[in-house]
């Protein structure tokens, strides 16, 4: 029962895992902006510049360094 339950919840991590939902447009993505470590995400330039400028979003990605990034979801 007990590896039913882990085979269960296994299954549903990794479907989550595989998309995130867009702060600004509620859409499912596959790809988009990680805001602070996952605070917001955002599945376009255009939903991203509603919130903040591409100056802001420069400075929180820090070249790589920073917790702000775009990546694609697995």
């Amino acid at each position: 029962m007990t590896k039913a339950i882990y085979e269960e919840h296994l299954d549903q991590t990794e479907e989550q895992n595989e998309y995130r939902i867009c702060s600004q447009c509620n859409s499912k993505m596959y790809s988009g902006y990680v805001i602070d470590n996952g605070l917001n995400y955002y599945c376009s330039d255009e939903c991203l510049t509603q919130n903040m400028t591409l100056a802001e979003y420069t400075k929180l990605y820090a070249d790589g360094e920073g917790d702000s990034y775009w990546t694609v979801f697995e």
